[in-house]
């Protein structure tokens, strides 16, 4: 079972249950899916989105599986040993599937080609998943 995240308009703290964000945790936020990436910028009022340096987190709403893995690409050398990228994609089942083609089975094969493993996912309600890849062991 994915845990749920509840909606960005209730209590922030709640909003950062799943997806292990701190206030004023340094996060990067990224794509082409407006909806998603609206629905991310919601939930993370309370982070800083320091210019460069390193970060903790980093967000893709991406519209297809090249445009995941390109942003992905893009900050994995900002993201602290102990940070994460978050991938955020419609549901297959959810009235906002259309905004990204391709399967999230072959965004994650594409993002183990360059080193980064999923290892968890949440859903936030019923419309998109947050899947979260960090690096794999080496």
């Amino acid at each position: 079972m994915i845990p749920v995240v509840p909606a960005a308009d209730e209590h922030a703290d709640s909003s950062f249950a799943g997806l292990n964000i701190r206030p004023g945790c340094r996060v990067w936020v990224g794509g082409h899916n407006p909806g998603a990436k609206r629905l991310v910028m919601g939930l993370l009022a309370e982070a800083r989105r320091p210019p460069d340096g390193p970060l903790d987190l980093g967000f893709v709403a991406p519209r297809n599986v090249d445009e995941g893995v390109y942003f992905a690409r893009k900050i994995l050398p900002r993201i602290v040993a102990s940070g994460a990228v978050w991938i955020v994609c419609p549901e297959p089942v959810s009235p906002r599937s259309s905004e990204f083609s391709g399967t999230h089975r072959r965004l994650g094969e594409r993002l183990f080609d360059i080193g980064l493993v999923e290892t968890k996912a949440v859903r936030h309600e019923e419309q998109y998943t947050f899947h979260r890849f960090e690096r794999a062991a080496r």
